[in-house]
Order: C-alpha cells, then structure tokens, then sequence
C-alpha cells in the first residue's frame, strides 16, 4: 500500500469517526499528533522543560480559582516571577521570597469552522492540516507570554537593571554579531551573582545567518566549509545549545537572549496537552485546541538580552 493510500485511508477512518458522532474516537486520533507538534514548534518549550502534573500537585488558594502549585525557591535567589497565560493578568514578582506559585491557566486557539464535505477532498493527511491551522496559535501564545515576560523581568528596554536583582541584563553589544561580541556577551552573563551557566541562545533565523558568514579564521578548521554547506544545524556556542526561530515579531534581528539551564531557570507545568475540541453541528464540524499550562521563572539571574548594534 503506497503512502497516498496510507493517508486516504486515515482520512477516511477520521471523517466517518465525525460523521457517524464517534467524536471522541476522532479527537483521540489527533490528540497525540497535536502533542507531537506543539513539542517540535514551540521555543519556550525547548527552553524550559515541560513538566506533567496532576490535581494532587495543586494548592487551595483564597484569592484564585485557577489551579497553583507552590514552588521551593533556591536559599538567597533574588526573587522569581510568575509569567500570566490568561489575558488581563498582571505578572507577580516574589522579592527574596522562600516560595513562589504557579498559576495554570487555559490556552485555546480560536474556533475554526469547516464543512465536511470540504474536508473530504483533501488528499493530504488531516491530522497535519489541523495542526497547522491552529496548534500554532497555541505555541505563539506560550511564546509570545514567555519572552515578554523576559523582557519585562530585564527592565523593559536596554540598559535597565533586572526587576528581580537590580543588575543590568539587557546589554545593547556594539560591533555587530561576531566571535568577539559573542563572547563580550558571555562575560557579561557571568556578572549576576549566581552565574548560573549559560545553557541555551536564542535568536531568530536572520540573526543565525550573521553566524553562517563566519569565516575560517572565526570558526577554525573546516566548520567554516560545513556552516556553508549545511547551515548552522545543532552546532553550540561556548556549550550551549543554539536554538532558532521563525518569530521575528518576539526575538528581532541581532538580538539573543541567553538562559540558565532549566533547572536553574523555572518551571513549565502542563496539567492539559495540547487536545483537539470537535463538535458537528449539521453539516459542519467545528474545532479547536486547547491546553493547561503554567509557565513561572523562578532564577531572574538566568535570564539575559543582548542587542548587537552594527
């Protein structure tokens, strides 16, 4: 059997599933395919481990519904910052405190519509289209709730002093992106009191390319040749993993952030993966995805922002 009918077949097990109102067979189908996705696309979750929990993990609070988890904090951490998920939630900081919370809130891309008749001429598998309409939406949300949040933590623009410590850790790098200013940019994240180890530089594809033009005398031996052949691939930059991505609107150009390994950085708590909603409504199915997940950076000193001025 080709791949073609491989796929066909799949479609069709997955239209009848809507069709005869065996939805939860259908949205089981696609749930572990969603998962899959949002693993492969989304940046904060390469960044900071995503941790399941259940309804055991949760504390009672007096001032919230949401579900919270309570988390130890580091002796002599200068504070932590939980990152709000929801719309209209302001972000809580945690000076010198001994604990800090987590809240869980809930993320849903928006209700897409479509007839089943149109889903029925697609040859490509469903599963895929799916996900590209709408699990993305979910990943540019934790992302875009994440680095805002770093930002806001680093003082909100270039120069400021972190919210949390009172050091500068957003650095504007004249000199463009080089092996030098790289390395000037390690330097600086070695100033926070903890020095936690840079594990993870994050920058968007434009800023990789700057990489790519190294030369010989920049790379040494023959990366140079194999950068030029094959990209920069999972290549590392004093040990620690380079990670691109296509959202230009959150990470600019000539810009990385630099983050502390994650157990030294926060916690990324997911109570709900990523699962596909459908309900059919005549001859029409609706649907959307939807997660539970709490996001918390509970060592502001692991977080750093360097702009590299040409």
């Amino acid at each position: 059997m080709t791949t073609n009918e491989d796929t066909r077949l799949l479609n069709e097990v997955w239209l009848n599933d809507v069709i005869s109102g065996n939805i939860k067979l259908a949205q089981e189908s696609t749930d572990a395919f969603l998962r899959v996705r949002v693993r492969e696309d989304g940046t904060v979750r390469k960044i900071l481990e995503p941790i399941p929990v259940t309804r055991d993990d949760f504390v009672p609070q007096v001032d919230t519904d949401q579900p919270v988890l309570v988390v130890e904090m580091e002796p002599q951490s200068p504070g932590a910052m939980t990152i709000p998920i929801g719309d209209n939630t302001p972000p809580t900081y945690y000076m010198q405190g001994k604990k800090f919370r987590v809240v869980l809130e809930r993320l849903s891309s928006p209700m897409i519509r479509k007839d089943v008749a149109e889903l029925a001429t697609w040859r490509a598998d469903v599963r895929q289209l799916l996900a590209e309409m709408i699990v993305k939406d979910l990943t540019w949300v934790e992302d875009a709730r994440f680095i805002n949040g770093c930002n806001t933590l680093l003082g909100g623009a270039a120069e400021e002093t972190n919210i949390l410590s009172g050091v500068t850790q957003w650095h504007t790098m004249s000199g463009g992106v080089s092996r030098t200013t790289i390395g000037d940019a390690f330097k600086l994240a070695f100033v926070p009191a903890s020095r936690i180890p840079i594990s993870t530089v994050l920058c968007n594809g434009a800023t990789l390319a700057e990489l790519f033009k190294w030369e010989r005398n920049e790379v040494g031996g023959d990366d140079a040749q194999n950068i030029l052949y094959e990209g920069w691939a999972d290549r590392k930059i004093n040990n620690a993993t380079v990670i691109s991505t296509i959202k230009r609107e959150l990470v600019p150009d000539d810009t990385m952030f630099f983050f502390g390994h994650h157990m030294f950085l926060g916690k990324f708590y997911v109570w709900e993966e990523p699962s596909l909603y459908i309900v059919k409504e005549d001859t029409e199915i609706r649907f959307r995805a939807h997660e539970m997940i709490g996001i918390a950076i509970g060592h502001g000193d692991g977080v750093h922002r360097f702009d590299f001025s040409s």
